[in-house]
C-alpha cells in the first residue's frame, strides 16, 4: 500500500473485487481515528455491490455511538 500526503490528508487507492469485477478508487482518505470505512453507493454500484432486501445497515448519528439496524 502507497500513502501520499497531499492536501494535509493521507491519502491512499483501493481496488476492490465483486464477483470478478474491479473497481479501483484513488484518493481515498485515511481517517485513522475512525472506527468505520465509508464507501459512496453511487460509486461501488459501478461493480454491482448494492443494497438487499434483509441487509443490515449501519447508522452513525455522532462520533461516540451507532446503531445497527
Amino acid at each position: 500500500m502507497q500513502i501520499i500526503y497531499r492536501d494535509n490528508l493521507l491519502q491512499t487507492s483501493l481496488t476492490i473485487c465483486y464477483k470478478d469485477r474491479f473497481l479501483t478508487m484513488d484518493r481515498l482518505v485515511i481517517h485513522t481515528g475512525a472506527a468505520h470505512s465509508l464507501l459512496s453507493s453511487d460509486i461501488v454500484e459501478q461493480i454491482g455491490i448494492h443494497f438487499e432486501n434483509g441487509d443490515r445497515l449501519l447508522i452513525v448519528d455522532n462520533p461516540l455511538s451507532a446503531s445497527i439496524f
